[in-house]
């Protein structure tokens, strides 16, 4: 059976290797494991051409790192660890998916693990002197049903705020839609939304997107009308935020547990994935 984290790693490598194919007929690096290994999620490149991503594994402990591909030229690539996530209390480890850079070349991810309560962290990479760079942990997620194992790639809108999911907590421990807002005394997170496990969904894993107008659009791996997941959107209306459901999955051929954040054209199409989380492999689609 393929766990959905696995699915996850695999479709991010994938996407990950692809780079090689733009740029030569090579493989850009390969990731040993004393320093860096597993890569997750797809990297984000800046103006430059280097590549930023994360590992699940390698490091301290094999706690997982950020990385730099630093760009030399057409295939030429050569690896800098950013940071190692060591687990010394309070810091995360086992980030899941990659990473999300502003403008001034900041970047922001989750961990699944770790944190002041052990379900996981938002962090912070910043730039500084020198080539050194600033890490801070932005928010710890709370254990149990308050909310934690953030695991879809953080989205930042224009005003610099950050959305995310969790997979459990909310109503029924089954899972929140979060922001976090910046302030002058740190960061201040907010459910926007939370899962019930009935027909609105239940356990999103994967991350968000946006349209122009700021609705959001995601998926859950349970709930619906079939308890297969669903895709829904959310959008805003004063301080509160509407979730429409937009399709419930039945597992027929239309495929369960949808996995990975969406993708979205200019017409205003939505595509995804669906996993597979009963084993069966006839039941994996794109929709």
């Amino acid at each position: 059976m393929l766990k959905h984290s696995t699915l996850r790693q695999f479709f991010g490598l994938a996407l990950f290797c692809s780079c090689a194919v733009l740029h030569a007929a090579g493989v850009l690096h390969a990731f040993k494991t004393s320093a860096a290994s597993n890569p997750v999620g797809a990297p984000v490149m800046d103006a430059a051409g280097n590549l930023y991503g994360v590992t699940d594994g390698g490091g301290i402990g094999g706690n997982g790192t950020i990385f730099e591909l630093v760009y030399h030229g057409p295939g030429e690539y050569t690896l800098t660890t950013l940071y190692e996530f060591n687990a010394y209390p309070g810091d995360g480890y086992g980030p899941g998916v990659g990473l999300v850079r502003d403008s001034v070349g900041n970047l922001y991810g989750t961990t699944q693990w770790g944190g002041a309560y052990g379900a996981g962290i938002a962090f912070e990479l910043s730039p500084a002197a020198g080539g050194a760079w600033n890490y801070q942990i932005l928010y710890s997620f709370s254990s149990a049903c308050g909310g934690g194992l953030p695991e879809g790639r953080l989205y930042m809108d224009g005003a610099g705020n950050l959305y995310g999911t969790t997979e459990i907590g909310g109503a029924n421990c089954s899972g929140t839609v979060f922001k976090l807002t910046p302030g002058q005394g740190g960061w201040i997170e907010k459910d926007i939304h939370t899962f019930t496990g009935s027909t609105d969904g239940a356990n999103p894993v994967g991350g968000l997107i946006a349209d122009g107008a700021g609705n959001l659009y995601g998926t859950t791996d349970g709930g619906g009308t079939g308890l297969y997941g669903v895709v829904y959107e959310l959008s805003p209306s004063g301080s509160f935020w509407a979730e429409t459901v937009l399709y419930s999955f039945q597992k027929e051929n239309d495929g369960n547990a949808p996995t990975g954040e969406l993708v979205r054209d200019a017409a205003g199409n939505l595509y995804g994935l669906t996993g597979n989380a009963d084993g069966s492999y006839d039941k994996s689609t794109a929709f």
